[in-house]
């Protein structure tokens, strides 16, 4: 097995000029780095020997980063992928982030900052491997047990500390694109409504120019809208949960076709921002859920808020989901909806009948200031 005292670290980029130095200079750092200009050249050595981290390029022709780092962690679940590019977009980002990637580092940067996110990445690698390695051996004792728990209480702590500056970084993004691009097009908006006023009326091929360029630009104002929305609805900052819940539903019905009704009791319902925030990542993945496997035409949903607890339920009325999909480990969206519902010290029921649909639960203490216990 390699050793090394920082990281063993795998290392892809297709760009010789750019991997022979990045490989040196960690090296230095005291990684013991192997690198590739082939993803299928690097996921040959995986199988054959164990790296903590993946560090790989997004833009490659034979692999691109994002099928590289699928491959393989179904080689090794437990390594650490980051993807770096120098051609990043909102989209890759949030791509890269879904298949399991653990950070996402734009082209140029600074060594400093790489250092600090290695170093970030090779914690989270201990901890999974740590809690693989007190998973194996927990029929040793009571002291296993207590390991156990502190690893898990670890990860709880790593894994709601990044969803909240994931959530952070999504909504300063949202904000950037929406503040800054709206601004931009709407000036640009202003000034071709001004040059097509200046224009002579026997000018038609220039105005008929102009009418298309407003009407690209009025396209592209609402992409960037939708952009901004799907990376942080501002209602759900603005307005609440409730809101953004209704907002999501009208969303998913005008998209897919599939009815969304939904019930709030009360309809003003006021939380603390991350249960806010966290519920309504759940409601975002149940919904995908219904719109991928359920063949369903209906959803119910309903947002419910005592006073103890949160309940939300979505319904469907799809063929009903199996108790091996419910188990099954590369169900990603159910186990999504299970982690953030245990960082709430929540409790979550899915239930499926053959023919008849799908509910999911979710039940999320709260204490009288409506934040988790």
């Amino acid at each position: 097995m390699i050793e090394s005292t920082s990281g063993r670290l795998l290392i892809v980029d297709d760009d010789i000029e750019s991997l022979t130095p990045l490989c040196e200079l960690l090296s230095e750092n005291g990684y013991l780095v192997a690198g590739y200009t082939s993803g299928k050249d690097a996921l040959e050595t995986l199988k054959k020997q164990d790296f903590d981290l993946l560090l790989t390029d997004l833009v490659m022709p034979e692999m691109d980063g994002i099928a590289l780092l699928q491959a393989a962690l179904k080689i090794d679940p437990h390594l650490v992928g980051i993807i770096i590019t120098g051609q990043g977009t909102i989209q890759t980002a949030v791509e890269a982030m879904k298949v399991g990637a653990f950070d996402y580092v734009l082209k140029p940067f600074q060594f400093k900052i790489l250092r600090q996110i290695l170093s970030r990445a090779m914690e989270v690698r201990r901890l999974r491997i740590n809690n693989l390695k007190l998973l194996e051996d927990i029929t040793e004792g009571k002291q296993v047990e207590e390991e156990l728990k502190s690893s898990r209480e670890q990860l709880r702590n790593l894994s709601a500390h990044l969803q909240s500056i994931m959530e952070k970084e999504r909504m300063n993004i949202a904000r950037e694109i929406h503040d800054e691009l709206g601004q931009a097009l709407t000036v640009l908006k202003m000034d071709l409504f001004w040059l097509n006023n200046q224009l002579p009326k026997d000018q038609k091929l220039l105005l008929e120019k102009t009418k298309s360029m407003s009407e690209l630009i009025d396209k592209t104002v609402k992409t960037v809208q939708r952009i901004s929305a799907e990376l942080r609805p501002g209602l759900l900052d603005d307005l609440g949960l409730a809101a953004a819940i209704e907002w999501q539903a009208e969303e998913f019905q005008k998209r897919t076709g599939i009815k969304c009704e939904v019930i709030l009791d009360p309809v003003d319902i006021i939380l603390d921002q991350d249960i806010s925030t966290a519920v309504f990542r759940i409601f975002q993945e149940a919904l995908m859920n219904v719109f991928r496997h359920a063949n369903a035409t209906n959803v119910e949903v309903s947002l419910d808020e005592k006073a103890d607890k949160i309940l939300l339920k979505v319904k469907d009325n799809g063929k009903g989901i199996t108790e091996k999909q419910i188990s099954n480990p590369e169900s990603f969206g159910l186990i999504g909806i299970r982690e953030r519902v245990h960082l709430l010290r929540g409790d979550v029921k899915i239930i499926g009948i053959r023919d008849k649909g799908t509910t999911i639960t979710v039940t999320i203490p709260l204490n009288k200031n409506g934040k988790t216990l």
